[in-house]
């Protein structure tokens, strides 16, 4: 790419893996963010050392390991002698709020500005009101990937001028390339009611068995398909790639299920890659995303819907601004509320079809769209970066671009 001065410096947290084999959530949305960006060739991501980092981006692998010991303030030493080389004039850290009061002190001729996905309340260093008043006040903007996690980092904080840096910018997707991977899969869709994500508790893994078992044992040809595990794969250490208690649980039930059915009423796939996934969700009649606790986005409630699958999910945190008025809806979720949603979708193949249309249209109106968000972050950079050089790619969506920048709650 067309070596410019590295204007924008974007630091993702050291446990961030910047390359396709084994990317996590973060690592996506950046990738994303930065492709679709008019700054892109002015932008370096800064990151802990990988072997094949995405193509077409500009990247800085960091120093995990050293002297100090801890991988953190490994990654931090690392970080600032790379910073202070490159001298950006915005400097944008992903989910570590604890670097910032250093950063600051090391480059103060910069601009900050930091991107929440999740939870600021469990951050070091910005759990309190107060610890987040003080560094909210130094920052340019805070981008908040949903309206729960903005709410969250304004609890306790009624200062308007402060409220007005905080802004949701939900993470963006590459619409058209859902709808033509969608147009190529075969039409009827499966009679398969999908579960993608962790078998954890707080994924709500054990509410979903209950409820698919309960819904479908009556409906012949129905099955349920769960993908994911407790932990990925990828770089796990033999201690961390063993079941956990809670999924063995799960599989023991589903096991208990199963017996003595010619077919499985539910199978357990493990993890996936990410066009198996977009391929299941391209096939299957529904999709669940059941979780029980308050989800900072639900990456998984747009990904069915963008592949044009009917969607069930809760209403917990993020998952609220996603699906409310495009999905069927559960709040408080139990495995009756739950098998009667799925049994009601199941014979209704009208509705199904609806929800699915109404779903993927939801995602336009509300500018998930990359090019939506991409020109809303690169607004909010203006101040600092100047105009941008490149144009950055046209929305697709038909809609104007919206500023994601809105100051929504968690009850917009």
């Amino acid at each position: 790419m067309t070596a410019r001065p590295a204007d924008l410096a974007i630091l993702l947290p050291p446990s961030e893996s910047f390359q396709a084999a084994n990317a996590g959530a973060i690592s996506l949305s950046v990738r994303d963010f930065v492709r679709f960006s008019g700054y892109a060739d002015r932008t370096t991501v800064f990151g802990a050392r990988v072997d094949e980092p995405f193509a077409g981006i500009r990247f800085r692998g960091l120093a995990t390991r050293g002297l100090a010991g801890s991988r953190r303030l490994a990654y931090l030493l690392s970080a600032t002698r790379a910073l202070l080389t490159a001298r950006p004039k915005l400097i944008e850290v992903h989910n570590r709020p604890e670097f910032l009061p250093w950063l600051m002190r090391v480059a103060p001729g910069a601009g900050f500005a930091l991107f929440l996905h999740n939870d600021p309340q469990a951050m070091r260093r910005f759990r309190s009101a107060g610890e987040r008043r003080a560094l909210l006040a130094r920052l340019d903007t805070v981008f908040c990937v949903s309206g729960h996690i903005r709410s969250r980092l304004l609890e306790g904080i009624d200062d308007p001028a402060l409220a007005r840096k905080a802004v949701v910018c939900p993470i963006g997707f590459d619409l058209p390339v859902f709808d033509a991977r969608r147009a190529v899969i075969a039409a009827p869709r499966d009679p398969v009611v999908l579960f993608v994500g962790r078998i954890v508790q707080d994924k709500g893994a054990d509410l979903f068995v209950e409820a698919a078992a309960a819904a479908l044992a009556d409906r012949p040809g129905w099955r349920a398909v769960m993908v994911g595990a407790d932990r990925p794969p990828e770089g796990a250490t033999a201690r961390a790639a063993a079941v956990s208690p809670f999924e063995a649980a799960v599989r023991a039930r589903v096991a208990a299920i199963n017996a003595g059915r010619d077919r499985p009423l539910i199978e357990m796939t493990g993890f996936r890659t990410y066009d198996q996934v977009l391929d299941l969700y391209g096939r299957a009649a529904m999709a669940v995303v059941p979780s029980v606790w308050n989800e900072p986005f639900g990456r998984t409630a747009v990904e069915a819907m963008a592949m044009g699958c009917p969607l069930i999910a809760t209403e917990r945190g993020g998952l609220r601004d996603i699906v409310h008025g495009a999905g069927l809806t559960l709040d408080p979720a139990t495995p009756d509320a739950l098998a009667a949603a799925i049994g009601m979708l199941a014979d209704d193949p009208a509705r199904r079809e609806a929800l699915a249309r109404n779903g993927r249209a939801h995602l336009d109106r509300q500018g998930y769209d990359i090019r939506d968000v991409a020109a809303g972050m690169d607004r909010a950079r203006r101040d600092r970066l100047g105009q941008p050089v490149s144009a950055p790619p046209v929305s697709t969506s038909g809609n104007p671009p919206r500023p994601p920048l809105t100051q929504r709650t968690d009850d917009a």
